[in-house]
């Protein structure tokens, strides 16, 4: 297809056409997130004439054999637009420059939160992080019932995550990051002497808030990479993952909230369509 001269006007349907056509691989290591909706958001973007290929990393897989894979299979991703999590996208954004990085899957999936929530677009800032997660915790408050009488925040691995990606991937990284989180949630209107903070959720931890851990009417915080599920089965305290969209479905799951599933499916959809579009324009 020949290339548009910079004075031609677009064909409307000439660029409809070409957003079908424009490829879209999705690469990303599986969590529980993504098995629930990537596949809803590829039907989605199949529904209209897009071309989807997928590559799922099984949980736990390290970066060697990411890399690995982006050596032997590059050729594949030359004409495509990427969207990979932050956990991939060092081994791709970084090291190749002959495809079309098209964003983050997190910030597609943070970006739909902000619609949810205010009908409007994520800026990626923790400006809006805050605005976010302090709105669902005074709704959540609402209820006397769904308040915790104690939240507990672990924070390794928080700085995998938007809005705290930017941050020092450190133990001094995490424990800022930490202490934001405390800030918005007494801000949210949880008590400052109700709100714990540890580094790792280690046997040291256990040992000291075992029964606080056994408390179903507390919460547990922690980034969705330290097992959540694993702790959810050992504990009666709510286990509430980040990054915010991971929080915002638990919170549901827990009735704490109440978005429609199809709500969160069709924002989801949309996000990832506007994603497609806003690359095609560069």
């Amino acid at each position: 297809m020949s290339k548009e001269t910079p004075n031609q006007i677009p064909n409307p349907e000439e660029s409809k056409e070409k957003i079908k056509l424009q490829p879209i691989f999705f690469i990303y290591r599986d969590n529980d997130l993504f098995q629930k909706y990537i596949s809803k958001i590829t039907s989605s973007l199949e529904g209209i004439g897009c071309e989807v290929n997928i590559q799922s990393f099984p949980r736990g897989t390290g970066q060697v054999d990411i890399e690995k894979w982006r050596e032997e299979h590059q050729k594949d991703l030359y004409g495509k637009i990427v969207v990979s999590d932050r956990t991939c996208s060092s081994s791709f954004f970084s090291k190749m420059n002959d495809f079309r990085g098209g964003g983050y899957l997190d910030e597609a999936f943070d970006s739909t939160v902000n619609k949810i929530l205010f009908g409007g677009k994520f800026d990626k800032n923790p400006e809006d992080a805050q605005k976010n997660f302090v709105f669902l915790i005074q709704n959540i408050f609402e209820k006397e019932e769904n308040t915790p009488e104690k939240v507990l925040v672990i924070t390794k691995s928080i700085t995998n995550h938007s809005p705290f990606n930017e941050m020092e991937d450190s133990l001094e990284g995490c424990k800022e990051a930490g202490e934001i989180i405390k800030k918005w949630l007494i801000k949210g209107g949880m008590p400052d002497g109700n709100i714990e903070i540890s580094d790792d959720c280690d046997e040291n931890f256990v040992e000291s808030f075992k029964s606080d851990l056994d408390n179903e009417k507390n919460w547990l915080l922690i980034d969705r990479h330290e097992n959540p599920n694993m702790l959810r089965e050992k504990f009666k305290a709510k286990v509430l993952e980040l990054p915010l969209f991971n929080f915002l479905e638990d919170a549901n799951q827990y009735g704490l909230i109440n978005v429609k599933e199809e709500v969160l499916e069709r924002e989801l959809n949309k996000a990832f369509e506007e994603l497609k579009r806003e690359e095609m324009k560069k």
